[in-house]
């Protein structure tokens, strides 16, 4: 097993039991973000074809799809995806990780939405990832970048409803996210700081667009 199998194995892990708690404590979580989905929602055409990267439940792969898109999603966790398949037909659905979506085609999605899942992206890695996003969306297509705004990263210990879940957790400050997505060859068209879900750390949300003319 190499050392990225390995690595990729650790993840999964950690997203399983994550995912159990957050579940539990956020049955519906679309109701947290939903107006920031929306107002995203606006500003990309109808039947779009949309990718969700760590799509979780299901829950906005589920909405997108009953407003005319046509969305997919995809994430690490089989616990996760088995939750998503209660709302979600599963041939929209994809055990996938991020690090790797070389799977996906070139400039086939008029639109990708992060909302929170890339929290658990190496800062070193995250270039990376972001590099994939940048091939996989059309010219001009827009991206929804949700992370949590604070300082450093490693194994943060999360509270859900009586449970706790240790996993590797990423925070920015709003100019170092900023400066990361622009460096990955992205126009920011707008930035929003929210309080809606955890308490101690506010959401830095990023409406952005694929800059043919960088990376």
């Amino acid at each position: 097993m190499t050392e990225t199998d390995e690595a990729a194995l650790a993840r999964k892990a950690d997203h399983d039991d994550y995912g159990i708690a957050y579940i539990k404590t956020f049955p519906d979580d679309l109701s947290k973000f939903k107006g920031l989905l929306d107002d995203f929602l606006r500003l990309v055409p109808a039947k779009s074809r949309i990718l969700d990267i760590g799509c979780g439940n299901g829950s906005y792969v589920s909405y997108m799809l009953k407003q005319g898109h046509d969305a997919i999603g995809i994430d690490i966790s089989l616990t996760m995806l088995e939750e998503a398949k209660k709302v979600v037909p599963e041939e929209r659905l994809f055990l996938m990780d991020m690090h790797a979506m070389e799977k996906l085609g070139e400039g086939t999605f008029d639109c990708v939405l992060s909302i929170t899942s890339m929290l658990y992206a190496n800062k070193e890695y995250l270039p990376r990832v972001l590099k994939q996003v940048y091939r996989l969306l059309k010219p001009g297509g827009k991206f929804l970048l949700m992370m949590l705004e604070g300082e450093g990263d490693g194994l943060i210990k999360h509270s859900f409803g009586g449970s706790e879940v240790v996993t590797y957790t990423t925070y920015y400050q709003v100019n170092e996210l900023k400066e990361r997505v622009e460096s990955g060859g992205f126009a920011i068209e707008q930035e929003r700081l929210t309080n809606l879900v955890v308490s101690s750390h506010q959401e830095i949300s990023l409406f952005c667009a694929k800059n043919p003319e960088n990376a």
